[in-house]
């Protein structure tokens, strides 16, 4: 059995890099993005008043005549037919929060920008500056608190991943969790009223159950637990499914004298999954949403025949993987895109050709762990690519599930020649801290605040 020491304990307190960093830009994206200028946040925090005001699993309400349609559909709960669990867990905490403060459940957005299209601003805002956006309240702001919590939890994924994977090279889990710390498009979308980071979380988690301690059957339950409550939050998570299977399929036919064992953990494994499935079916609401998800989704956009249509899709997909904020609408120079994509794929070769190489898995254990990372990367890609069969929707945070194995790979490739066995080199997280730091400084200074100003 491969099962790789993560770092030492002496070494844990560099962790204070990455998550230092992610609290202050999560801080500082908070205070900077007006309410309501993320991708389809005003309808996800309708979803969540449903659960905290009327106490049921939120429903898309007939349009035009329901109260969520009053004003515009924007502000509808046109989203709500999403799976329910993000909702569920937001809308329990904003309760909670008027409980204990008496803050308002229904958060009334500022008057609709007549100019919206010219302008990148969906919403009237009242702005002075970068630090003049902070008017929502308590019930609003702890909504935002559970994507950064869960934001964090895939960097603590990260940093877990990376050190299972390159165990001979110090403080690399720090290095990769640094990188998913500043990436700019991630940490706004951390802060944002989304079911994104959410779901990705726990699609990370199901990652980090799947590379530690392989040969172990009893990982598959955690993984199945897991991968259950991802497909809760949106069914694009069922992509976990595939690494998943084909994991727990090729450790079967090694199981030899273990088979009975291993077949049993499968079976337990199931459980959780079929539970969700049953549950989806069963409970007329959730299949309801099944039934619009598959409606929404069923048809293939004539466009989508066509080359030139996912060179669009490609292009603007690499744009928001580094920073494509508002409603994809405030755009970051296209030249800094492609040199975040260069340094992030050139370094996940390196990574990837590192991994081949490594000492700490070999034989069976090396395969497995690229069966695993390659079959992630299709998977992902794979549900990408069919919603974007269907619509054109070419935003990266759709395929926050790869940012995990990418700053793993990319960290993992740059450090094997920045650091020697047994000694932590500072330098370069250090280095990638300052400048991820300053970067997302200067997109909030010289593209948030004049899109928003």
């Amino acid at each position: 059995m491969w099962n790789a020491d993560i770092p030492s304990q002496q070494k844990r307190w560099l962790l204070l890099i990455p998550f230092g960093l992610y609290l202050t830009l999560g801080i500082l994206y908070t205070v900077a993005i007006p309410s309501g200028e993320s991708p389809d946040e005003p309808g996800h925090l309708r979803c969540v008043e449903q659960v905290s005001r009327l106490g049921r699993i939120p429903q898309v309400d007939p349009q035009p005549s329901g109260e969520w349609w009053q004003r515009e559909t924007v502000l509808s709960g046109r989203m709500c037919y999403h799976m329910p669990l993000y909702y569920l867990v937001a809308g329990g905490m904003q309760w909670t929060v008027h409980q204990l403060s008496n803050a308002p459940l229904d958060f009334q957005f500022p008057p609709t920008n007549p100019h919206w299209g010219a302008s990148p601003a969906i919403f009237e805002h009242e702005t002075s500056g970068l630090l003049g956006q902070m008017k929502e309240p308590g019930t609003v702001l702890v909504v935002r608190l559970l994507s950064l919590v869960a934001g964090a939890s895939t960097i603590w994924a990260t940093y877990v991943i990376a050190g299972r994977l390159y165990p001979h090279i110090e403080a690399v889990g720090v290095a990769a969790a640094t990188l998913v710390a500043g990436w700019p498009q991630y940490v706004f979308m951390s802060r944002a009223i989304s079911n994104d980071v959410l779901a990705a979380a726990l699609a990370a988690l199901v990652l980090v159950v799947l590379l530690v301690d392989i040969g172990q059957p009893r990982r598959y339950l955690y993984a199945g637990v897991l991968a259950a409550l991802a497909i809760l939050t949106r069914l694009n998570m069922a992509f976990v499914l595939a690494p998943l299977a084909i994991a727990f399929a090729l450790e079967l036919t090694r199981a030899g004298k273990r088979l009975r064992r291993h077949l049993l953990w499968g079976a337990l494994a199931a459980v959780p999954l079929l539970l969700a499935a049953a549950l989806i079916v069963w409970h007329p609401t959730l299949r309801d949403h099944l039934r619009l998800t598959s409606l929404f989704f069923q048809d293939v956009r004539p466009e989508a025949l066509q080359l030139r249509y996912w060179l669009d899709v490609a292009g603007l997909t690499l744009q928001s993987g580094w920073a494509l904020l508002g409603w994809m609408n405030v755009p970051t120079p296209v030249w800094q895109s492609v040199v975040w994509w260069g340094f992030l794929l050139g370094g996940s070769l390196l990574g990837l050709w590192q991994l081949l190489a490594a000492p700490a898995a070999v034989g069976w254990h090396k395969t497995l762990i690229m069966v695993i990372i390659l079959t992630w990367f299709a998977a992902v890609l794979a549900a990408f690519v069919r919603i974007n069969l269907n619509r054109f929707q070419p935003q990266f945070r759709f395929m926050f599930s790869l940012v995990p194995l990418l700053a793993t790979l990319a960290a993992g490739g740059y450090l094997s020649f920045a650091a020697d066995k047994g000694q932590v080199r500072l330098a370069p997280i250090v280095s990638i801290a300052f400048l991820l730091l300053l970067a997302n400084v200067a997109i909030l200074v010289f593209t948030v605040v004049p899109a928003y100003g």
